[in-house]
């Protein structure tokens, strides 16, 4: 089931910019699911969860505002790019960021669809996640930032 929640934003140093952003996380194993929505909450997003696919599609409809699609690549009965692929036919500008525990090619490896997003390989750390999410709410994914541990990858966009 769906959830949606909700942690005051951080006042602590180094908080990000954008943490007032709605994220989407699609995550089937329910202990990563959980540590990652803490992570967020912490640090002042809000964030609404998908076991699966079809929820986030169901959620996504009925929910007004999304800002990133944070999503495991692998999933049961659809994969993340897929996901991506039909959440972005109706809301072409939200950002999309892919978490794997395998290294991006094995991860894409059975993907035919690999639309603009950033990759952040399993496990990470909650300042990595921050930077990812930040930086692909930013538009400003191409390059990790100096001194990255260099974990994320810029995924190629679609083709008009």
């Amino acid at each position: 089931m769906a959830r949606l929640s909700k942690t005051p934003v951080s006042t602590s140093p180094g908080a990000p910019a954008r943490a007032s952003a709605v994220v989407l996380l699609v995550e089937d194993e329910p202990a990563v699911r959980t540590v990652t929505r803490r992570m967020l909450e912490l640090r002042g997003f809000t964030v609404i969860l998908a076991e699966h696919p079809e929820e986030a599609l169901h959620i996504a409809a009925a929910t007004s505002r999304v800002d990133v699609l944070l999503t495991d690549v692998q999933l049961p009965g659809m994969d993340g790019p897929e996901l991506a692929r039909q959440l972005r036919d109706s809301r072409p500008d939200l950002k999309v960021v892919f978490i794997s525990g395998y290294p991006r090619e094995d991860a894409f490896a059975h993907s035919t669809d690999d639309p603009a997003a950033d990759f952040l390989q399993k496990p990470f750390t909650p300042k990595r996640l921050i930077e990812v999410l930040n930086r692909a709410l930013s538009n400003n994914a191409s390059t990790p930032p100096p001194g990255s541990s260099g974990d994320t990858q810029k995924l190629p966009r679609d083709l008009p």
